[in-house]
């Protein structure tokens, strides 16, 4: 039999986290000073929707892991949790992060082959909520990236599909960052379109 290898340790250098950005500069500028100091690979797309965003940003990534980000987001130690994130990645190709608060959708249960929202912070999830996402960017690339036919909205059902079709797996840390969710324009202009996709 061959020798399995361990990977080098992955430290926050690895990462690059990528902002599919739209109407948002305050709150963009907001979470930028967040990660003043601890993340040192950014990038930010605008011009195209959420899922093209994405794509274009990762293909400028460099490093092994990307995080995609909403610029809607607030983080009170992103260094310990995308330290805590990386770690996950060790058992888990596709890793989310909860939501400060109720209200917010914090995740979803899958139940009959669909994603039902989670909206209390304490209730189990089975898939994250797409704000905050860090993967190997070699499990991007497997996925072919977001499906650019949805026009911001339902691409992380959409991505978590394809990638549990394919035998991964998807989860969550304990730690948890504010989501000032659906705060760009247009958020809700394709939602019945986006679902029926």
């Amino acid at each position: 039999p061959k020798k399995i290898i361990a990977e080098e340790e992955a430290t926050l250098e690895d990462i690059t986290i990528v902002f599919p950005h739209h109407d948002q500069h305050q709150r963009l500028a907001d979470i930028m000073t967040d990660l003043e100091g601890t993340i040192k690979n950014i990038v930010v797309v605008k011009g195209g929707t959420f899922a093209r965003n994405c794509n274009e940003g990762f293909k400028l990534c460099k490093t092994r892991f990307v995080v995609f980000l909403n610029d809607d987001t607030r983080i009170a130690d992103p260094e310990t949790l995308f330290t805590n994130m990386l770690e996950k990645t060790k058992e888990l190709d596709i890793v989310g992060c909860r939501v400060e608060g109720d209200g917010a959708v914090n995740g979803f249960r899958i139940e009959d082959k669909e994603l039902v929202p989670v909206l209390n912070a304490e209730d189990e999830v089975d898939v994250p909520s797409g704000h905050c996402l860090m993967m190997k960017a070699d499990t991007f690339t497997v996925l072919d990236g977001y499906n650019e036919e949805f026009k911001n909205g339902c691409e992380d059902g959409d991505l978590y599909q394809r990638a549990l079709e394919l035998g991964m797996t998807i989860g969550t840390v304990d730690d948890t960052m504010i989501h000032l969710q659906c705060q760009s324009t247009g958020r809700f202009d394709h939602v019945d379109e986006n679902v029926i996709l």
